[in-house]
Formats: structure tokens, C-alpha cells, sequence
């Protein structure tokens, strides 16, 4: 056992260690049947302190329809009497750059009740699975327990799972959407940092090269790195001239455990991508741009995949040597509870005046998942003021008014964008505000 793991165990022996009353019972539903969802392919136990227990189940689109079996452990108090939970399936689609590119078509909630008694103690539901011929990304749903009756309680954590079905079609190769010069894929200041902060929930997938379909081989392709009006070794550096995706096979019966994990069962909507950083870098030439510098990378010759309709990704490099504006850190943390959220942004240049306007924006975040959009009025309030700097002030600090509330929703999300800079200067990056 490893040292943080029997620290752990002490700790939570500390914690959950409680002297009660004479009579009080540290579960007052421990006389109640338990009910539980039952049959799991991996169960995750609690290793670290923050993590969760969790039960998974896992398929490929071929097994079919899935059927979840519900257990009764545990007396009802009469004979004729019936315990009655209720169920519900949600899929959970992906959410930033590959939710397009996934294209999984939307499947409506699913719902019912099941019945049991001291005769009966193990029923059943079915979730229906298509098996398309699309190259598709793995798919989730979340199933979840309810007590209707209150005479049996829902045992913890056996009442919520999850149920990965990977797709057993052709594996595809393709860079997450279409880019062009004029529209890249990235946009990368000479400094390095992305024009567009990365989305800081767990579903969202960042921008790069994908890999959909089938993930039971290794799946390799070449890259090639072209120069449009940027030079490489002068601009830009490639990382690498061949990208590989490993394996990800999963075992129906195979028993998984915590450390035996390959597709990483406990971390949903983890998915195969390659990122800007593993791609290339950029270099930073101290020398003012007239325009953007623009490269392109395209991939061929797939080994074990096809290549999808997005064969070609363009960059574009920034210019950060001529006069702009920036927001000094791209994802601020508001609490809604501390009132306001603040964010600095900044001129690399001290000399005149120089202004921005600076406006919170929603719709990115609208087009990522309704329950994240944090919302005028109800969240925070909405911003749209002029930032101005006087010769030699090169930083200013601005306020977002938040709301606080009893919302059950969290790391909600709204943008910041900096406009209409002053004549002679451009505007880096924007900002993610997480609430």
C-alpha cells in the first residue's frame, strides 16, 4: 500500500469518527432496505482525499442495448409491501471544440420506476444503444437513483454511474474544425500564450488533432509544417514530424483497477486529442510585425485511419512587439459571494494616452452548454466600459460586479473582450471569467 494511501485511511478514520448519544443511530436509515445499482465493469475506489467512489460501465456500440441491474439488500417491514425507486439516463455531450466535431446525435432523457419487494429483490432497466456507421466520439450517460416510497434508501455512492459506449467504426484522423488563413485554428502570440483562454471544465476539449472512430490500434500520421507568410526556424519551431495515438481497448469482464486503466474510466470525457502545445512553438523575434504571420500543418499517410475532412489546421502568430492591449491572466476565478471579480489588463507601451473598451460576452459560452452561462443580471452584471491610460500607466485594474445566490449550478462562465483599441494598437487575448 502506498505511504499517501495509509495517510488517507488515517485521515479519513479521523474524520468520519464521531461519538453519538445512547440511541442515535450514524445512519437512521440503516434499518431500511438498501437499494443500489449493481454490475459494474470497473468500480473506482477512493484513492486521494478529493476524489469520489464511482461505479462505471463500459461497451462498444455492437454489444447493443445495455440492461443496468438494481439489487435489494436488506427487509421490507411487511410482506406485502413494495419499495419503489426511480431512474434516469442523461447523456452528457461534449462541450467546447469537439462538440461539433463529435457530432453525436442528441438522445432525450430516459426515465421510469422499478418495484421491489421481499419476494423480488433484483429488477432491471434497459438503455438503448444505436450502432451507427459513423466515425463518432466515446459517448456518455449518467445514471442516476431515486427513493420514491421511503421505506428503502438509495445506498451511497451505488446510486449514480456512468456508462462509456466507444464506437466500433472506422478510426479517423482530423484536425477539431476547418481553418483557414484568414480563419486559423490557432491564434498564438509571439510570447507564446493563446489569443483564446482554454475552457478550465472537464468536458471541454481544446482545439487540435483528433481522433474519432475505432480505438483499439495504435494510429500514427505524418505532419508537415508550411510556410505561408511565416518562416520556420525564424517564427515558429516544430515539435514533432509524426503524431501517435495509443491504443485505448476496453475488455468487457476484464476486472480494472485504479492503477490498470488504459482509456482512464474514472476521468469522463477524456478524449484523444493533440494539442497546440505538443504541436509546435513560437519564437519571439523582438521585431514589429505589419500583419499576422501565418503557417499552416497537414496531416498524411495515416496508419490503422482514414483522414476526416479536416486535413489541413492553420496558425496564426501575433505580433506582441507594436503597441496592445492584454488581459494579464485569461481565466479569473470569481466567487459569487465575494461581490465583484477583478482582472488587470495592460499596454506594453507607456508613451500618450491609449484606451479600450472592455464588455463582458456571453455568446461563446452559450454555444459551449446552457448550464454553464453565467447570466446578466442573475450572476453578475453586465460590464461595458472605456479603460483608459494616461502617459506612463501601463496597467489598470477593472471590477465585474457579481451576484451572489443559492444556484446548485457551478463554474459558471462568462467571457471579457477588449474593443476598439486606440489608433496604433491591437488587443491580444480575451479573458474567461469561472464563477
Amino acid at each position: 500500500m502506498k505511504r499517501r494511501t495509509v495517510w488517507t485511511s488515517l485521515l479519513t478514520l479521523l474524520l468520519t469518527a464521531t461519538i453519538l448519544p445512547a440511541g442515535i443511530s450514524a445512519n437512521p436509515a440503516s434499518t431500511k432496505p438498501a437499494i443500489e445499482l449493481s454490475g459494474f465493469d470497473y468500480w473506482k475506489t477512493r484513492i486521494d482525499w478529493e476524489e469520489e467512489e464511482k461505479g462505471y460501465y463500459g461497451q462498444y456500440e455492437q454489444d447493443g442495448d445495455r440492461s443496468i441491474p438494481v439489487q435489494m439488500t436488506g427487509d421490507l417491514p411487511g410482506n406485502d409491501e413494495q419499495a419503489i425507486v426511480t431512474y434516469e439516463v442523461k447523456q452528457v455531450q461534449y462541450t467546447g471544440a469537439i462538440k461539433d466535431a463529435c457530432a453525436i446525435p442528441t438522445v432525450p432523457p430516459q426515465s421510469g420506476k422499478l418495484v421491489f419487494t421481499n419476494q423480488s429483490r433484483t429488477a432491471s432497466f434497459t438503455i438503448p444503444i444505436t450502432d451507427d456507421s459513423r466515425s463518432e466520439c466515446t459517448e456518455y450517460y449518467v445514471i442516476t437513483l431515486k427513493s420514491e416510497s421511503g421505506n428503502a434508501y438509495i445506498n451511497m455512492p451505488y446510486h449514480e454511474a456512468l456508462l462509456y459506449v466507444f464506437d466500433d467504426d472506422q478510426a479517423t484522423l482530423s484536425f477539431t474544425s476547418g481553418s483557414s488563413k484568414s480563419k486559423p485554428l490557432f491564434k498564438v502570440a509571439e510570447d507564446g500564450a493563446s489569443q483564446r483562454p482554454l475552457m478550465v471544465f472537464t468536458s471541454s476539449i481544446p482545439e487540435g488533432i483528433m481522433l474519432l472512430g475505432d480505438l483499439r490500434q495504435d494510429v500514427s500520421a505524418d505532419l508537415s509544417f508550411i510556410d505561408c507568410c511565416a518562416t520556420k526556424g525564424v517564427d515558429y519551431k516544430p515539435l514533432r514530424d509524426k503524431i501517435t495515438f495509443r491504443k485505448i481497448v476496453f475488455e468487457r469482464g476484464k476486472e480494472y483497477t485504479y492503477y490498470d486503466n488504459p482509456f482512464i474510466f474514472h476521468e469522463p470525457h477524456r478524449f484523444p486529442v493533440i494539442q497546440r502545445r505538443d504541436l509546435f512553438t513560437v519564437i519571439d523575434d523582438q521585431e514589429v510585425e505589419k500583419k499576422d504571420e501565418v503557417f499552416k500543418i497537414t496531416l498524411a499517410n495515416p496508419v490503422n485511419a482514414k483522414l476526416g475532412s479536416h486535413k489541413t489546421g492553420y496558425v496564426a502568430i501575433v505580433d506582441n512587439d507594436k503597441p496592445c492591449f492584454k488581459f494579464d491572466m485569461q481565466v479569473i476565478n470569481a466567487n459569487q459571494w465575494t461581490q465583484q471579480a477583478a482582472f488587470t489588463i495592460s499596454r506594453n507601451s507607456a508613451e500618450g494616452s491609449a484606451k479600450a473598451l472592455v464588455r463582458t460576452r456571453l455568446d461563446d459560452t452559450t454555444n459551449v452548454s446552457n448550464d454553464l452561462v453565467a447570466l446578466p443580471g442573475v450572476d453578475f452584471v453586465a460590464l461595458e466600459q472605456w479603460v483608459e491610460f494616461a502617459p506612463g500607466e501601463t496597467t489598470k485594474t477593472v471590477y465585474v460586479q457579481t451576484i451572489g445566490h443559492n444556484s446548485t449550478k457551478w463554474g459558471k462562465l462568462f467571457y471579457l473582450e477588449l474593443l476598439q483599441p486606440s489608433k496604433g494598437y491591437s488587443v491580444l487575448n480575451e479573458a474567461l471569467v469561472r464563477m
